[in-house]
């Protein structure tokens, strides 16, 4: 069976897949299966991912069938990210894998960062472009940028890729010396889950997600990538205009500071650390 690979997005059908962390073909155990699609725990890591999942995790919606006909309104964790970035001691130069709509783009663009996001769905990049954010609708790869840059941010990407570790090695490769990657993903043990509703909602939905993350599978693979990652810090989340959402998250952080990972996982770190 022969496949284009781009960033974990696979082009052809395929039928079953190696553990996505560590590549291990050794045996693994099932968790369950939701409608086709069967979930399985890694034998030789823990990593949890669905075995088969679609031939293509790129959406093929069209602009009509979207459900944003422009560029939304950042979200909360939008502007944490934001303001993460606004307390680190790197550059100006931002790129971001899996743009979307351009809500990120649109805040940061607005803040005078110079951003450029890579989307590989044309109905998606298109909005974000037409509403004035520096979206192109492509995969991402080293070789679209040339040189270096002060950010990396993969916000809620790698839940839904063939490949994540292929995708956190090419934000690595084009890091700066002190350039930090900004991860957020799903939590596999987020405590939200234990609610049937939001999980049948937000986190048992294949084929939309793909892959579930533990903050050590994260950690471990960003560590494969040369990068040292934690969580962020509970300043990132002090927003002008303080929401009542915004106070569950900084006692998020609080917590996290035990090792407890209570929410999603949202993850910064540079090569230098």
């Amino acid at each position: 069976m022969t496949c284009n690979n781009l960033n974990g997005v696979i082009q052809n059908d395929v039928e079953m897949r190696d553990c996505p962390r560590c590549n291990d073909t050794m045996e693994s155990h099932m968790l369950k299966t939701i409608k086709k699609y069967e979930i399985v725990t890694c034998d030789s890591c823990g990593f949890l991912y669905i075995k088969n999942p679609p031939g293509s995790t790129t959406a093929d919606n069209s602009t009509s069938d979207l459900r944003h006909s422009e560029v939304p309104q950042p979200k909360r964790r939008h502007h944490y990210i934001h303001n993460l970035i606004e307390q680190l001691d790197t550059g100006n130069q931002i790129i971001e894998i899996g743009s979307g709509f351009g809500a990120l783009g649109k805040l940061l663009t607005n803040n005078s960062y110079d951003y450029l996001g890579f989307e590989p769905d044309e109905g998606r990049a298109n909005i974000a472009a037409d509403g004035g954010v520096p979206v192109q609708s492509s995969v991402f790869g080293p070789s679209e940028i040339s040189g270096s840059v002060d950010a990396v941010v993969i916000d809620n990407v790698l839940e839904h890729v063939h490949d994540p570790q292929s995708i956190i090695d090419d934000a690595a490769n084009v890091l700066s010396d002190t350039g930090h990657l900004i991860i957020v993903v799903p939590n596999r043990y987020d405590i939200r889950r234990l609610h049937p509703g939001w999980s049948r909602s937000h986190f048992w939905i294949p084929p939309a997600h793909i892959n579930f993350f533990r903050w050590t599978d994260l950690k471990a693979m960003c560590s494969s990538a040369g990068v040292s990652i934690r969580p962020f810090p509970v300043r990132s989340h002090l927003t002008e205009d303080l929401h009542t959402k915004d106070i569950g998250f900084i006692f998020k952080l609080i917590v996290e500071k035990s090792g407890i990972t209570p929410l999603g996982l949202y993850a910064y770190g540079s090569l230098s650390d």
